[in-house]
C-alpha cells in the first residue's frame, strides 16, 4: 500500500520541503531508518511508551523484503510501517516513521519516530510532523472496513483513542 498524500509543508525543519508518505523504502536507507529508530535522540521522551509497545508487541527490528525495508516486531505480530520523506524524488530523505497494526476495530501505533530537526519547536507556529504522521494513519484507517479508531500510546500506558469518523483534524 503505498501512496502519495497531499504535501504538506514542514516548517519545524530547517528548510521548508514537501512532505510525502509512503509505505514503501527502498534498501538504501537502511542507515538513515536505523539511526531514525534506534538512535534518536527524542527517545528518552517516549520510554514508557516504547517500553509498553516492546513488552506487548515484542522488540522492533528493521527487515528487508524484495529490496524494500520496513519495520517488524520480535512477537511476529503483522505490522505496517509507514515512511515519510521530505521529498518524492530520489534525493528524498527520510524524516519519520510510524509503525502500526490492526487489532479488531482498531488501528494500534507501536511505534514512532522523527528526526531531530523535524521536531516541533515552541518558536514555530507550523503543523507538527508527529501529529500529521498520526492523522495519516488515521485517514487510512477511513479506508479500511471495520476500523472505527486509532490507539497509540504517548506517554506512560494510558491509550489514546481517535475516532476515524471525525471530520476534525487532530
Amino acid at each position: 500500500m503505498s501512496h502519495k498524500s497531499n504535501p504538506v509543508r514542514a516548517e519545524t525543519s530547517p528548510t521548508v520541503n514537501d512532505v510525502f508518505f509512503t509505505s514503501m523504502l527502498p534498501s538504501i536507507h537502511r542507515d538513515a531508518l536505523e539511526r531514525l529508530f534506534y538512535f534518536n535522540k527524542n527517545q528518552k521522551k517516549v520510554h514508557d511508551a516504547v517500553l509498553m509497545a516492546t513488552e506487548r508487541y515484542g522488540a522492533p527490528r528493521v527487515a528487508l523484503r524484495n529490496g524494500r525495508l520496513w519495520v517488524q516486531c520480535a512477537s511476529g505480530v503483522e505490522t505496517q510501517s509507514l515512511f515519510v520523506m521530505d521529498g518524492d524524488g530520489p534525493a528524498a530523505e527520510l524524516i519519520g516513521v510510524i509503525v502500526y497494526t490492526r487489532e479488531e476495530e482498531k488501528l494500534v501505533v507501536l511505534f514512532m519516530a522523527v528526526r531531530e530537526d523535524y521536531t516541533y519547536r515552541s518558536d514555530r507556529r507550523s503543523p507538527i510532523l508527529l501529529l500529521r504522521m498520526v492523522e495519516e494513519v488515521r485517514n487510512i484507517g477511513r479506508r479500511v472496513k471495520g476500523i472505527t479508531s486509532v490507539e497509540l500510546f504517548l506517554r506512560g500506558s494510558a491509550a489514546s483513542h481517535i475516532s476515524v469518523e471525525s471530520p476534525n483534524k487532530l
